[in-house]
Parts: C-alpha cells; sequence; structure tokens
C-alpha cells in the first residue's frame, strides 16, 4: 500500500477532535473517534488521542534518527558501537515499516 497519510502537524483540540491540515488551507476534522474500549477512562482516551496527534511528528524523527544511524554505523568506530547502531537502524525501520504499510 503506497497511500500517504494526511501530513502534520495534526492538534488534538480540548473536546478529544483531531485537526489535519490540508494543503488548500481547509481542515479534517474528527470528532468523536474510536480511540479506545468502551471501559476506558476518558484520561486513557485522551492519552491515545495526543500518541495519534503526534504520529507525523514521531514518523519524521524515526526517519531522521534512522538516516542518522545509517551514515554514523559507516563511520569507524568500535564493533560494540557500530552493533548497536545496527540495532537502532533496524529497530527504526521495523517502526517506519510498520506506520507506512511497507
Amino acid at each position: 500500500m503506497n497511500t500517504k497519510h494526511t501530513p502534520g502537524p495534526w492538534t488534538l483540540e480540548y473536546d478529544g477532535s483531531l485537526v489535519m491540515p490540508q494543503e488548500d488551507g481547509n481542515h479534517i476534522v474528527t470528532a468523536g473517534a474510536n480511540v479506545a474500549p468502551e471501559s476506558a477512562t476518558r484520561a486513557e482516551k485522551w492519552a491515545n488521542m495526543q500518541l495519534i496527534s503526534a504520529a507525523p511528528d514521531l514518523l519524521k524523527a524515526a526517519i531522521s534518527c534512522r538516516d542518522i544511524a545509517d551514515r554514523c554505523n559507516n563511520a569507524m568506530l568500535p564493533e560494540h558501537t557500530q552493533k548497536l547502531l545496527k540495532h537502532i537502524e533496524t529497530t527504526l525501520t521495523e517502526a517506519i515499516n510498520k506506520a507506512t504499510n511497507q
């Protein structure tokens, strides 16, 4: 699937609505999204919405960190540092692939 997500920044409003800006200046607003089980507390639902609203920023940060780890891993570094960087790169790549459905 190569469908792109709606670019950020996404913002979370006081009422729990998620606002996503569009290139044409309009906004998509979700109201009352089901982000947790019915039994979840209001705080848990709010925490889930905060995480969702941060998703575009987190994806961008993960891609940047993965690319830095890849570049640094090609440097002449001690073996244990290279292994750590490879682990970081692999972990970030798995998360990025999950987020982008690759």
